[in-house]
């Protein structure tokens, strides 16, 4: 757990979450919660409002992806997976959870492989593709997506 300052990005202080108090304070909208933090700097004051950061959950080596990437079927969801010989196959995948722009995946992709990320519309498996230049500013999710493929679609079959 995080605490932030308004409209500052770099957190106050980090700890643990001690207690929440599940009841909604209606006045303010507010929950009570308690924890611990360490104030070496000084930089947290009694009574002082902050915003709180709380992970819910930590998934280490979990794959993410471009949300738009994924697909539905029949089968659920599933994506297109770029293989060596320009052609793409149809992978279904499990999702384990989504936050804002990117979903992480819990099982269906293996480590290093590229997905497509848009033309999927006109994919089916084994079509070919072929990388496109990415557009300055356009389909930016966020800073961590500034390496992510960007893919466009041939429509010939082998």
């Amino acid at each position: 757990m995080r605490v932030y300052a308004a409209s500052d990005p770099e957190p106050l202080s980090s700890s643990t979450l001690d207690f929440v108090d599940s009841s909604v304070d209606s006045s303010s909208g507010t929950i009570a919660a308690k924890a611990t933090f360490p104030n070496e700097h000084y930089k947290l004051w009694p009574g002082q409002y902050v915003d709180v950061e709380v992970d819910l959950a930590v998934m280490p080596n979990t794959a993410t992806v471009p949300t738009v990437a994924i697909q539905s079927g029949q089968r659920g969801p599933y994506v297109f997976v770029t293989k060596a010989d320009q052609s793409v196959e149809m992978r279904n995948v499990e999702l384990a959870g989504t936050e804002g722009a990117r979903t992480a995946i819990s099982s269906g992709l293996n480590s290093g492989e590229r997905i497509v990320v848009q033309g999927q519309l006109r994919l089916s498996p084994g079509a070919h593709w072929y990388e496109a230049e990415p557009v300055p500013g356009a389909n930016q999710a966020g800073p961590s997506d500034k390496h992510r493929p960007q893919a466009a679609v041939k429509t010939s079959k082998p």
